[in-house]
């Protein structure tokens, strides 16, 4: 957050609500069904990369407006980090 106010942009901390596929896996882990939370949390990890993927792309969209650090950001801290 202090590099962002350095280079003059701003921060807008939101609430982000908690979404249900907690509570359907909280029913489904009590049914005792392992393979059910595994295929959600693969889907989980799946929507987050997309995301990450969505950002990285929109950070180096535009020639002009790209921005390098941003990219490097979600490439190292999110994209890569995942895959270990």
């Amino acid at each position: 957050m202090k590099y962002v106010n350095k280079r003059g942009g701003y921060i807008n901390i939101e609430w982000i609500p908690r979404s249900t596929c907690y509570e359907d896996l909280l029913i489904t882990l009590k049914g005792r069904t392992g393979l059910s939370g595994v295929i959600k949390a693969l889907n989980e990890t799946r929507d987050s990369n997309s995301h990450a993927l969505k950002v990285h792309s929109l950070a180096m969209e535009h020639p002009k407006t790209s921005d390098p650090h941003v990219s490097k950001i979600v490439t190292t801290d999110t994209i890569i980090a995942s895959q270990n």
